[in-house]
């Protein structure tokens, strides 16, 4: 499935539909995207003076990454419009984190057994950035598991 730009109301109806496929044992799924695109070509340069450009970007990044591992897609949404970030799949984000977050009902399922446990396991960007002359891409790998909270 490709994803492209979608209104979170959009966003919402999709991962709902997904869910149940998302939630197979036997589905693998797998999203894929850049994080930030900082630079004068992608028009985008926040940054805060008070460290060097590459690590604003690391920063700005792993914040959105906690988000996504902590599975609050309204709380990555937030971060999106706060921050106004490059991340080229962030629709494609979104959807997945409904869909593995909103059961049908609307209410989060707390009596299923197994647990979704996102763990990004490498982040680095295309280079380092030390002026706005600079620019970079970065990139962000995940795995996510369902653990049995019996265990």
């Amino acid at each position: 499935i490709m994803v492209g730009t979608l209104k979170t109301t959009n966003q919402i109806a999709i991962g709902a539909l997904l869910r149940p496929v998302i939630h197979r044992p036997d589905v693998l799924t797998m999203v894929s995207t850049d994080f930030c695109h900082w630079g004068a070509q992608y028009k985008y340069q926040p940054w805060d003076t008070s460290m060097p450009v590459y690590e604003f970007i690391a920063k700005l990044d792993r914040h959105g990454m906690e988000l996504i591992r902590l599975q609050e897609p309204g709380a990555f949404s937030a971060y999106l419009l706060e921050t106004d970030t490059t991340i080229c799949g962030k629709h494609a984000l979104s959807v997945w984190l409904r869909a593995v977050w909103s059961p049908p009902s609307g209410n989060r399922d707390h009596n299923n057994d197994d647990e979704l446990l996102i763990d990004f396991v490498k982040y680095a960007q295309s280079s380092q950035c030390h002026s706005r002359a600079d620019s970079s891409v970065s990139y962000a790998a995940a795995v996510a598991t369902l653990s049995d909270r019996a265990d």
